[in-house]
């Protein structure tokens, strides 16, 4: 560390990032999609239950899971620990705004 006045001196240092992915069954992050109409806030909901059954499907198809779900005012955030997966919804998501 640096001496000033024969001292020690404190330096701030920066804070190592978080460790980055090590492999292919790490998280990519969540997905925040408005969906329903804003009466829906809730997982259990009829309309959010059979969504989250439809993402559980798609994620048994890539062999992965559906790691988090939830509903908040229509407002559906939900993850999967597949890169492939989540890479083939952000294609979907943005050929949509391409309209």
């Amino acid at each position: 560390m640096p001496k000033e006045g024969g001292k020690e001196k404190d330096v701030p240092r920066k804070k190592k990032s978080p460790a980055t992915r090590t492999s292919d069954t790490e998280p990519f992050g969540a997905f925040e999609v408005q969906m329903f109409p804003s009466h829906v806030d809730s997982p259990s909901h009829p309309y959010a239950d059979q969504l989250k059954e439809m993402l559980e499907e798609v994620a048994g198809e890539y062999g992965c899971r559906l790691l988090s779900f939830g509903v908040r005012k229509g407002t559906v955030t939900f993850s999967f620990d597949s890169d492939a997966l989540n890479a083939d919804i952000l294609r979907i998501i943005q050929g949509e705004s391409d309209r």
